[in-house]
């Protein structure tokens, strides 16, 4: 096993926000990314559809880190 580079960092993804519907049927979710060319984090909201273990990207801007 190698040394661990700075750009090892930069291929991880990372949830947060983690939110079940009052139903407890859906859980929704906000995925991380570091994009080295702009130093900034890109966020995009997902469902999970839990029961089937599906899940969907909703958004698609790059900027959204919470449901409302």
């Amino acid at each position: 096993m190698g040394k661990i580079k700075l750009e090892d960092f930069t291929k991880f993804k990372f949830l947060s926000g983690l939110k079940y519907s009052p139903s407890g049927g859906y859980a929704g979710f906000a995925v991380h990314r570091m994009d080295m060319e702009e130093n900034k984090y890109f966020s995009n909201l997902w469902l999970l559809e839990v029961k089937s273990g599906r899940y969907f990207q909703l958004t698609s801007f790059n900027e959204e880190t919470d449901f409302v």
